[in-house]
């Protein structure tokens, strides 16, 4: 009997095996958490989308108790508040840019692309010829922003182009693929509505009165009625510089550049493979799918850079950067250093909430207040630099750590500033004082000094068990 791949279907209605590229692999979708964990022990993969519950989540981690490998499919317009860690062994992303966005929490991710959108990549490019421009509006009636979409009646009843307002049935962010193929041009209130017409090369704008940045970045956006005017006008003679942002975009967003269907085959075949011949299921190389240019984005053929630098916007904001840069450099030239300090010039003044008691080898995190009370600054920098440290020493006077780990600090003088201070408890149990001061580098300990010119905190060291 051929094991199963055992899909656990979330709230987002999405099915990633709508088209079951794996023959070899029967796809089994489950809803109940208990008859999918009574699955696993069989299953050949274990799979979800990224809309998981607190169940599915529990049914993740059980599944890495049974050694099953597991995989998340990804959406193409995640919202950012959203993203967390997934217990899984793979996050199939749609883009670099999702990619990174899951990493940042830990996720190990592959970038796959969207299997849906590979029917797109036939007809990118091909523009239709309407002897008058069409818009397509795309949104739902309910949704508040299509208030925005007034002038777009207006100008239809002018005759300068016509607009066609497609409702979704059901799914919002599925725009049909005639409806785009026919169109000169999208407006839609839809973050994810965006990738099909940029796909096809369309010019895209995002109608949204919202403050929140968007999942994903549009290369037009309407953000009031007195923005819709010009927008349209844009998106009918879209500028080459407005066309290149948004194919870059396109690309840091979706993995476009050949059918995503068999990159994920080739991801969801390793994972099996490599847990059933080796066992490596927790340990697999960091890439199991290679990614397209090495991760980068590919050479630019559409457009012919040279020609895009003569526009004038782009002129005078080189100038401008330039000249800030040229400001910035010539007002910081000189770098900044740490002098000796004169040792009876310091004045110097320390305060901290330190823990009574710690774990052995633990990395503790306080926050240290210092006060620069002389007239040289403090700064971490330069030859013989000033850090925060600490040292440990037992109560017969012997010191057990020298030379603690240092933090940097930067305080002009007569200025007060609270910096985040790692210390690392000792390997070995026992009541230890913990002394925490200020050093210069290659000269002296600031307590060496100036006894008061440190933090004394008696602290017991406990063994875990």
């Amino acid at each position: 009997m051929i094991a199963p791949i055992l899909f656990l279907t979330g709230n987002s209605g999405s099915d990633p095996f709508g088209q079951n590229e794996l023959e070899e692999f029967p796809v089994l979708r489950v809803t109940a958490a208990a008859e999918a964990a009574a699955m696993l022990p069989g299953a050949a993969l274990v799979c979800c989308d990224w809309s998981i519950s607190r169940d599915t989540r529990d049914l993740l981690l059980e599944a890495r108790r049974y050694g099953r490998p597991s995989l998340c499919v990804l959406g193409p317009a995640i919202p950012w508040e959203e993203t967390t860690y997934i217990p899984v062994d793979r996050v199939a992303c749609v883009g670099p840019a999702q990619a990174r966005q899951f990493e940042s929490f830990g996720s190990q991710c592959e970038v796959i692309g969207h299997p849906p959108f590979d029917v797109l990549l036939r007809h990118r490019g091909n523009r239709p010829s309407n002897p008058k421009p069409r818009v397509l509006l795309w949104a739902d009636p309910g949704d508040p922003d299509c208030e925005l979409f007034q002038y777009i009646v207006n100008g239809t009843a002018q005759g300068e182009f016509y607009a066609d307002f497609v409702v979704p049935n059901s799914d919002a962010d599925t725009v049909p693929i005639e409806e785009l193929r026919l169109s000169d041009a999208l407006i839609t209130t839809s973050p994810a509505a965006l990738l099909p017409a940029m796909l096809l090369g369309m010019p895209a704008a995002l109608a949204s009165t919202s403050v929140r940045p968007p999942a994903i970045q549009p290369a037009w956006r309407i953000p009031s009625e007195r923005w819709m005017e010009k927008t349209v006008r844009d998106l009918l003679v879209p500028s080459p510089v407005r066309m290149l942002f948004q194919d870059t975009i396109l690309h840091d967003t979706l993995a476009c550049e050949s059918p995503a269907l068999p990159r994920r085959s080739l991801l969801i075949t390793e994972l099996i493979r490599r847990q059933e011949s080796s066992g490596d299921r927790l340990h697999p190389p960091r890439r199991l799918v290679p990614r397209p240019h090495g991760g980068h984005h590919p050479r630019e053929e559409r457009f012919r850079l040279e020609e895009l630098f003569r526009y004038p916007e782009w002129l005078e904001s080189d100038q401008h950067n330039l000249r800030t840069l040229i400001e910035t450099r010539s007002r910081y030239a000189t770098p900044l250093t740490q002098p000796p300090l004169p040792p009876e010039d310091i004045v110097i003044g320390l305060s901290a909430d330190c823990p009574s008691h710690l774990d052995r080898n633990s990395l503790t995190f306080l926050e240290l207040t210092v006060s620069n009370g002389s007239q040289w600054p403090l700064r971490s920098a330069g030859e013989v630099p000033v850090h925060a440290s600490y040292q440990w020493r037992r109560s017969d006077g012997w010191i057990v750590v020298g030379d603690g780990i240092r933090t940097p600090i930067n305080l002009s003088p007569r200025e007060t500033r609270a910096i985040e201070m790692k210390i690392m408890a000792p390997s070995t149990a026992g009541e230890y004082d913990l002394i925490i001061t200020l050093v210069q580098e290659q000269r002296f300990w600031f307590h060496s000094v100036n006894p008061t010119f440190a933090l004394h905190r008696r602290v017991a060291i406990i063994a875990v068990e």
